[in-house]
């Protein structure tokens, strides 16, 4: 496994007139924004227009956070990889994805397609899956994107700027993750002296929540469990516990996890979230309380992946109760139940 020059990936890019890059199925700004600069840099340098493609529809919020500042109309919403004929293109870019299959929400999807892969990421996790890869592990896919346009000779406009800077502040939580490099620090220093405005977005994100965020934490709350002798905390977020409370989950901006994730005591958490009606699939979001504490080891156990601190994976389940036992009893056998001395935090 390794990466491919930035030299390299220029010279696929340069020659690649009809790419397309699928989003990852796990919405954050960070796989909205990345692409979206990258479009710009390749409309800038090579005259190339990247179609992009949403499997669902930008919510509300994404528009509210986003608007006036930027334009998120080039993304094609409601277009799952499934529907895409890739022959019409020559290469297809995936950002922000420590899986291919993360593209989809189809656990059993497979690209139907010769079609070639280049990977950008920055996920511990990311098995260097493209035919031409660059993963470097940094606090967001934004950082990595901003240092390999630089290496490439592209030069970063206050257009571009603008994306990248949102998607590495809220994917290191605003600076407030373990996984926050000082990479991820000067890069967002570059990008403000490019004249973007950090606060707004903190505002805007921070200072201004939504009614169903709200409704969303209350239903997490209200919902915590705490397991003292496994050191673990979990909520759960069942469909119909969602819809007693009206809740839009589509319109909120939350990852859940992140909510009970300063809870004292344990030392990891989860939430677990019924995915649809009959499905009998969760999806879990994982959250270390302490570093020492590597939560993707728990996830890479069970089919997923993602970062030390945070991770996810989609578990097989007729039941939240069956899937919460799966992930205690990874854990325990990964020893992650075990307490943390406090001369070594």
């Amino acid at each position: 496994m390794h990466n491919n020059s930035p030299k390299e990936i220029y010279e696929i890019l340069k020659n690649s007139k009809r790419p397309i890059c699928c989003m990852d199925s796990r919405f954050d700004f960070d796989a909205l924004c990345s692409p979206l600069a990258l479009r710009e840099a390749l409309k800038k340098e090579f005259d190339t227009d990247l179609t992009i493609t949403n499997i669902d529809s930008l919510s509300r919020r994404t528009r509210e956070v986003t608007q006036g500042i930027f334009d998120i109309s080039p993304v094609h919403e409601n277009t799952p990889p499934e529907t895409i004929d890739f022959s019409e293109h020559d290469l297809l870019i995936v950002i922000d994805s420590g899986q291919l299959s993360h593209i989809s929400t189809d656990d059993n999807f497979q690209l139907k397609s010769d079609i070639k892969i280049l990977n950008i990421d920055h996920h511990e996790s990311n098995p260097y899956y493209g035919h031409y890869n660059y993963v470097k592990i940094y606090g967001a896919a934004c950082t990595v994107l901003y240092e390999l346009l630089k290496e490439m000779g592209i030069k970063v406009d206050f257009e571009m700027a603008k994306y990248l800077l949102l998607g590495i502040i809220t994917d290191n939580g605003f600076f407030q993750y373990n996984s926050t490099g000082a990479i991820d620090l000067r890069t967002s220093a570059e990008l403000m002296d490019m004249g973007v405005n950090m606060y707004d977005y903190v505002w805007r994100l921070t200072f201004n929540e939504d009614f169903e965020d709200m409704k969303l934490m209350g239903l997490v709350y209200s919902n915590l469990k705490i397991d003292h002798k496994n050191r673990t905390a979990y909520s759960t977020l069942l469909l119909k516990d969602i819809n007693d409370r009206g809740i839009k989950l589509k319109e909120t901006v939350y990852a859940t996890a992140d909510l009970i994730k300063k809870l004292k005591d344990v030392n990891y958490v989860f939430t677990v979230e019924e995915v649809s009606e009959g499905e009998d699939l969760f999806n879990i979001s994982l959250r270390s309380h302490y570093k020492q504490i590597d939560v993707s080891k728990i996830a890479v156990a069970l089919g997923g992946g993602g970062h030390k601190m945070a991770s996810g994976v989609n578990i097989p389940a007729k039941t939240a109760e069956e899937a919460i036992a799966k992930i205690i009893e990874t854990a325990e056998n990964l020893g992650l139940n075990t307490p943390i001395p406090e001369s070594s935090l």
